[in-house]
């Protein structure tokens, strides 16, 4: 069959490891891709739906998360359309005979039990290529068995295509799928287009964690005294207390950081804390906030939906409300509360 042509696909000069992807594909061969955050993984598993779709042939992209099944599915329909994409999940099943249909790797897996290796069930019928986002989840210790009976169980003459950023030894894990598959090539690129920089928030601010030449700490961090008094061993300094939300997204928006993922601790206090915010705004104020004592300003509230005794519910119909409730372009709920 013809190749693909990937300036029609891909307006644009791909990296040399998507290029070494795309020719492995071409030669029907199974492929682990490791490049960074940010580089450009997914155009390699946006390839594989192209080819299958071109040849008539169905995708299954697995996710590890229902977060970002939900996401893949979104991006998926806006770029394939509504009608050739589906999702399935533990409790979720949107057009399931889609020619892409998006899922958790654990319902992959469970698709190809009661099949002896080697042989096709009919779950499985017509689909050329199995995208394995986040593979790197294989290293878990209790999710990790999933996987790994994903790829020995798949039949060989389905394509693997494993996505990651942080496979410490890809290396061995090719070797083992070429081992166990069918042939595999590793795809590794080391060069990272979104540097990493490291910022320290408090109190006074936001700064950087190192200094200009990147060997120390930032002077400016390391003067900072966060407790008076005189404390030894067994007298310790008080524990400080968490910023509030709105100071740090405030920075954030004041460097023009946003969106950003904000990482919490999952405990009671820590949840109570971020609800009682979200009920009082969804988006950043254009002002930046004076202190990190200020609250944010009035804005859309929802208050019914955080109910004492609901949970989960109240979180979906919130989610459900954002593209009403905040402007385009603002800390949207489900960019910043991925702990839900």
């Amino acid at each position: 069959m013809p190749e693909l042509d990937l300036r029609q696909l891909f307006p644009f000069d791909l990296d040399d490891f998507q290029l070494q992807a795309i020719e492995a594909l071409n030669q029907d061969k199974s492929a682990i891709v490791c490049a960074p955050t940010g580089s450009g993984k997914t155009l390699i598993g946006e390839y594989a739906i192209y080819r299958a779709l071109s040849h008539g042939k169905r995708v299954f992209y697995t996710t590890p998360l229902k977060a970002l099944s939900n996401q893949k599915l979104r991006d998926f329909r806006e770029k394939f359309g509504d009608d050739k994409v589906g999702l399935l999940t533990g409790d979720v099943a949107i057009e399931r005979e889609a020619p892409i249909l998006v899922m958790t790797t654990e319902i992959f897996r469970n698709m190809l039990y009661g099949t002896p290796i080697g042989e096709v069930g009919t779950s499985v019928q017509d689909v050329e290529t199995v995208v394995l986002d986040e593979c790197h989840y294989m290293n878990d210790r209790q999710r990790g068995t999933v996987w790994e009976e994903a790829i020995v169980y798949a039949p060989p003459a389905m394509q693997l295509v494993g996505l990651s950023a942080t496979v410490a030894n890809s290396g061995q894990l090719a070797d083992w799928i070429a081992t166990v598959h069918g042939p595999t090539e590793l795809i590794y690129s080391d060069f990272r287009p979104v540097p990493l920089e490291f910022n320290y928030c408090s109190g006074r601010g936001l700064f950087p964690l190192l200094n200009k030449s990147g060997t120390q700490i930032n002077p400016k961090i390391r003067g900072q005294k966060l407790h008076k008094g005189k404390y030894t061993k067994t007298k310790k300094p008080p524990r400080p207390r968490p910023l509030a939300v709105s100071f740090v997204v405030s920075k954030l928006a004041e460097r023009d950081m946003l969106p950003a993922i904000y990482f919490i601790s999952v405990g009671a206090a820590a949840i109570k804390r971020w609800r009682k915010w979200a009920t009082s705004a969804c988006s950043v104020p254009n002002k930046p906030i004076a202190s990190p004592k200020s609250s944010m300003p009035s804005l859309p509230k929802i208050p019914a939906l955080f109910a004492p005794t609901s949970s989960n519910r109240s979180i979906a119909a919130l989610r459900r409300t954002m593209p009403e409730s905040c402007p385009p372009g603002n800390l949207w709920w489900n960019r910043c509360f991925s702990w839900a």
